[in-house]
């Protein structure tokens, strides 16, 4: 199936799939290294954990967009 095809049919999955999927796409060109992998799961863990608990606040998405869009044309 030509990528084209894969990319349109991806993108109605839920975003979770997408997410594993993508990891897998670019550990596949990067390889893996267990102490970084290790080292990012547990920095992943604590940050969900901060967010569920409302220690700290999320930053919608749209709102990280425009600031990063922002900081690139200037």
């Amino acid at each position: 199936m030509p990528a084209t095809m894969m990319l349109k049919e991806i993108a109605n999955y839920p975003v979770e799939d997408r997410i594993m999927m993508a990891d897998a796409i670019i550990e596949s060109l990067n390889g893996s290294n267990p102490e970084i992998d290790a080292a990012w799961s547990a920095v992943s863990r604590k940050r969900l954990g901060e967010l569920r608990s409302g220690r700290v606040k999320g930053v919608p998405a749209a709102t990280v967009l425009s600031r990063a869009r922002s900081m690139c044309r200037s």
